[in-house]
């Protein structure tokens, strides 16, 4: 190369590279609406029967801690019999315990001494007001 040429090149994507892109981000975008479709039915199923309070309250959460409730409390159903009580106060207990962290740690990243030092007092004082 002589001095003063530069060294770009132009390289354009074959039309099936382009296609291929095009494909891949709707397969995507398709996988991303499903999953917010049965996340939205799963907390349906999960809050059937009370208060609407409750899925807003867990559709105001990060996706992450949202979808740990739910888990949670299909799980607890499909073990046990709950009752609409002790559905509400799980959920409730769960949703100010991410409030609390201030919805920056997943429940996954909560260690058991930040939750049993600081959140139960706190879940006392909103829950046992």
């Amino acid at each position: 190369m002589k001095k003063g040429q530069s060294n770009t090149s132009s390289v354009s994507a074959s039309p099936t590279i382009v296609a291929s892109r095009s494909t891949i981000n709707n397969d995507v975008s398709a996988a991303i609406a499903n999953n917010d479709a049965l996340f939205d039915r799963k907390i349906d199923l999960i809050t059937e029967g009370i208060d609407l309070f409750f899925a807003s309250k867990l559709r105001g959460l990060p996706k992450d801690n949202a979808l740990t409730i739910v888990n949670y409390i299909l799980s607890m159903k499909n073990e046990i019999n709950l009752s609409d009580g002790y559905r509400k106060l799980n959920i409730y207990a769960l949703y100010i315990i991410s409030q609390f962290f201030k919805n920056k740690k997943t429940f996954k990243e909560i260690t058991r001494d930040e939750a049993a030092k600081r959140g139960i007092r706190y879940i006392n004082k909103k829950i046992c007001r």
